[in-house]
C-alpha cells in the first residue's frame, strides 16, 4: 500500500468511527455494555436496595469489581494510569469496612460513605472511557449534558422565584418529605447542582474565550447566562463568593497568558486588595442585596461584617463548627471518633471533618485528590487546559474547607467526568479520534 492508499485508508476509517462515535475496534461490544450496565446499576440502586449496612458494602466491592474486571476485557493498557486512584480507593474500602464494622453507624454509611464511594470512582470512570471512546462521542455527549444541565437551571431559576429558600432546605437533613416532594417537581437544584454550577463556568468560560469551533459560542453564553442567575438565585452565600473567586482566577489566568509564577503574584495582590478595602466592599454588597430584597445574603453579610469589625470573625457560627472537628482531631489525632463516639464532629467542612473522624487514615482522602487531579491534567497536551483545569482544582479545595462536598456524588460526576470531557474536546491537541 503506498503513501496515498494509507492516508486515504485513514481517512475512510476516521470517518467510520465518527460515525459510529463508538468503542474502540478491538473491544467487544457485548462486555461493553455489561461495564456500563454495573456501573448503572451501582449509581441507580445503591441508595434504594432495602439490605442492612454489611450488604451494602458486599453490594459496593461486586458492583465495583465486575466493572472494573470487565474494563480489563476491553483494554488494559488504561489501568497504568490508575494505580494511585485505585490504591486510594481500594483502601478507602477496607478502612471505611473496619470503621463501620466497629461503630456500626448506619446514618454514616447511608448518607456519607457511599457517596464518598460513587465521588472517588469519577476519575477512573472518565479515564477509562477517555481512552476508549472517540473525541466525536466526548463532543456530542458533552453537548446533551449541558443542553440538560440549561434546562434544569431554567427550571431552577423559575421555581426559586416562588420557593426562594428551596434550595438551601434541600441542603439540610431536617427537609421534609413533602416539601422534597414539592421542590423535585417543580425542578429545583438543591446543593449539588448549584455547586456544580459554580465549576462548570470554568470550562464555559474557556469555550467562548478561546478560538474553538466544536461548540456554538451563542448557545454557550446563554448557558453560562443562566448558570450565574442559578447560582445567584440558589442563595448560597459561599457558592456565590465562590463564583466571583472562579471568575477571576479564570480572568487572571487569560489574561496573564496562563504563566503560573505570575497569576500567583496577582492572586496575592487580590487578596491584599480585599483585605484593606474589605469593609468598603462588604458595605456595597449589602446596598446591592438590598435593593434586589435579597434578605439570606444581607442578614450573613452583615453577620460578617460585624465580626470583621470587632475582630471576633472565629465566632461565627461556621467557624465554630470547623473548630469542633478541628477540636475532635486534636484529641484523637491518629483514629478520630474511632472509639470515642461522643466526640462532636462539625459536618461542614469536608477536610476538617475527615481530620475529626479518621484521624490520620484521612491522609487517603487527601492523596486521593492529589493523583486523581495530577493523572488528568496530564492527560491534556495543551498547556492553557492544564492551566484552567488547575483553576478547577484550586476552587475545588476551597469548597472542600468550606463545605462537606464529599456528601454529594453528583459533585464529582461535574469535577472527574463532565468537566474533563469538555476540556478534552476543546484541547487542540487531542486528536480527532483518540484510538486512530
Amino acid at each position: 500500500m503506498d503513501y496515498n492508499n494509507e492516508n486515504l485508508f485513514k481517512i475512510l476509517n476516521e470517518k467510520k468511527y465518527e460515525n459510529n462515535f463508538c468503542v474502540k475496534k478491538t473491544a467487544n461490544n457485548k462486555i461493553v455494555f455489561i461495564n456500563i450496565l454495573s456501573f448503572v446499576i451501582l449509581i441507580i440502586l445503591f441508595q434504594v436496595i432495602p439490605i442492612k449496612i454489611y450488604g451494602k458494602f458486599i453490594y459496593y466491592y461486586i458492583c465495583f469489581g465486575i466493572w472494573y474486571i470487565s474494563t480489563v476485557f476491553i483494554d488494559a493498557s488504561w489501568i497504568k494510569k490508575t494505580y494511585p486512584i485505585l490504591i486510594s480507593i481500594l483502601l478507602f474500602l477496607i478502612i471505611n469496612t473496619i470503621w463501620t464494622i466497629i461503630r456500626f453507624d448506619q446514618y454514616f454509611v447511608e448518607r456519607f460513605f457511599q457517596n464518598y464511594f460513587l465521588f472517588m470512582f469519577w476519575p477512573l470512570f472518565y479515564i477509562f472511557y477517555k481512552d476508549n471512546f472517540s473525541k466525536l462521542f466526548f463532543k456530542r455527549f458533552s453537548i446533551f449534558q449541558i443542553s440538560l444541565i440549561l434546562i434544569f437551571c431554567i427550571s431552577t431559576i423559575i421555581g426559586l422565584k416562588y420557593y426562594p429558600s428551596a434550595s438551601r432546605e434541600m441542603a439540610t437533613i431536617n427537609i421534609s418529605f413533602d416539601n422534597m416532594i414539592l421542590y423535585a417537581k417543580n425542578g429545583i437544584g438543591g446543593f449539588d447542582f448549584v455547586y456544580s454550577l459554580v465549576f462548570l463556568q470554568i470550562p464555559l468560560l474557556c469555550i467562548i474565550f478561546t478560538k474553538n469551533k466544536n461548540y456554538n459560542k451563542i448557545y454557550i453564553c446563554i448557558m453560562l447566562i443562566l448558570d450565574y442567575l442559578a447560582i445567584y438565585s440558589a442563595n448560597y452565600t459561599i457558592s456565590l463568593l465562590l463564583s466571583s473567586l472562579a471568575l477571576l482566577l479564570f480572568l487572571i489566568c487569560y489574561f496573564l497568558n496562563y504563566n503560573i509564577k505570575y497569576i500567583l503574584i496577582y492572586i496575592s495582590l487580590l487578596l491584599i486588595f480585599l483585605y484593606i478595602f474589605r469593609f468598603i466592599l462588604i458595605k456595597s454588597a449589602i446596598s446591592f442585596f438590598e435593593l434586589k430584597d435579597k434578605t439570606i445574603y444581607i442578614r450573613r453579610l452583615n453577620e460578617i461584617y460585624a465580626a470583621l469589625k470587632n475582630n471576633d470573625i472565629l465566632n461565627l457560627e461556621r467557624f465554630q463548627l470547623y473548630k469542633e472537628s478541628i477540636d475532635t482531631f486534636l484529641k484523637n489525632p491518629f483514629v478520630g471518633t474511632l472509639f470515642n463516639e461522643s466526640e462532636l464532629i462539625g459536618q461542614h467542612s469536608d477536610i476538617f471533618d475527615n481530620l475529626g473522624r479518621f484521624g490520620m487514615f484521612s491522609i487517603i482522602y487527601f492523596s486521593y485528590y492529589y493523583f486523581a487531579f495530577n493523572i488528568i491534567r496530564r492527560l491534556y497536551k495543551n498547556y492553557k487546559i492544564k492551566c484552567m483545569f488547575t483553576v478547577v482544582e484550586i476552587l475545588l479545595f476551597v469548597l472542600r474547607l468550606c463545605n462537606p462536598i464529599l456528601a454529594s456524588y453528583d459533585l464529582g460526576l461535574y469535577i472527574f467526568f463532565i468537566i474533563p470531557m469538555i476540556f478534552l474536546v476543546i484541547d487542540k491537541n487531542t486528536p480527532r479520534d483518540l484510538f486512530i
